[in-house]
């Protein structure tokens, strides 16, 4: 609701629109400058420009140091790391789309506007507007998102609960947590105590026990 009141009111006032989360910072290797970078000429004939998502964890950290956000988490997880969907979560974008048009409008996804809008990706190539997906490519353009940030971070995030009444569980959100970040006893400890959720049965088990010499299994 928040981006089609933009839209509607201020439309017409700017040349482009960025729609992107505090927690996903641009970046541009192509042009020194982001007005250089949307004046190219591969996306004259284009309304919308698709930039894929960089995926950060926790940086290997539970907590936060106090340091700004892009000074101590400096390595992005894996970019193919798969934790809803049956490719990549980079494949996931956010959407720049051109002033002054007509009937832009967000309904089933924040991250585009489904309504046929000519869309490329960030070399200017045609793609699909209507899908929040595109293989990713971040040679010239992209976004770096801090999904998740530190366990403290993380879950004071989820204890505020989502804006738009999402239904994800907290459990799922910390098992997606912990499918971008090392499982560990001090994070499991975070969750339990902010968010009232025990995920110890994540935690890598160890053998106790005393081995019985008197077993023997032979499997043909």
């Amino acid at each position: 609701d928040a981006y089609n009141e933009c839209y509607e009111t201020y439309g017409n006032d700017y040349d482009w629109f960025l729609f992107f989360d505090l927690d996903e910072f641009m970046f541009i290797n192509c042009e020194p400058r982001l007005h250089d970078y949307l004046s190219r000429n591969e996306f004259d004939e284009y309304d919308m420009i698709h930039l894929n998502w960089v995926l950060f964890g926790d940086g290997g950290q539970a907590k936060s140091d106090g340091r700004q956000l892009l000074q101590r988490i400096t390595t992005p997880i894996d970019f193919g790391i798969k934790t809803t969907y049956d490719f990549p979560d980079n494949f996931h974008i956010k959407s720049i789309i051109r002033g002054g048009l007509d009937n832009v409008k967000w309904n089933a996804t924040s991250h585009t506007p489904v309504n046929n809008l000519k869309c490329c990706n960030s070399f200017g190539i045609a793609c699909d507007g209507n899908t929040p997906f595109v293989p990713y490519d971040f040679r010239n353009a992209g976004l770096r998102h801090f999904s998740t940030k530190t366990a403290e971070e993380y879950a004071l995030k989820i204890k505020k609960g989502f804006p738009d009444g999402n239904p994800i569980t907290k459990e799922n959100m910390i098992k997606t947590f912990f499918k971008r970040n090392e499982v560990t006893e001090e994070k499991v400890n975070i969750f339990k105590e902010v968010n009232g959720v025990d995920m110890s049965y994540l935690l890598p088990h160890k053998f106790d026990g005393e081995k019985r010499k008197d077993v023997r299994i032979y499997s043909l």
